[in-house]
């Protein structure tokens, strides 16, 4: 019974420490990406201020997409580090 319950426990602590490493991933990742997204955002109002007969051509729905999935692309490489260095002690 002593065994099953070290297992159990060392399972626990397994598991609260991969929720841990997720955690920090997620807040980092969530800060990365929305200071990106509004960092896009912004360039797409300038263009579309500034340049308003080159913004039809280059703001549209599919680039925006593509942009989107770029920057989360990123946003992910970017933070993957965090995953190695955060250690529980």
């Amino acid at each position: 019974m002593r065994q099953v319950y070290c297992e159990l426990s060392y399972i626990r602590i397994l598991y609260f420490t991969s929720l841990l490493f997720e955690q920090v991933f997620a807040q980092y990742l969530g800060v990365n990406v929305s200071s990106l997204s509004i960092t896009a955002f912004t360039v797409e109002r300038y263009i579309a201020i500034c340049h308003p007969m080159r913004a039809q051509t280059m703001c549209t729905v599919s680039r925006a997409k593509r942009i989107i999935v770029a920057l989360w692309l990123f946003g992910v490489l970017y933070c993957a580090p965090w995953l190695a260095l955060v250690t529980t002690r």
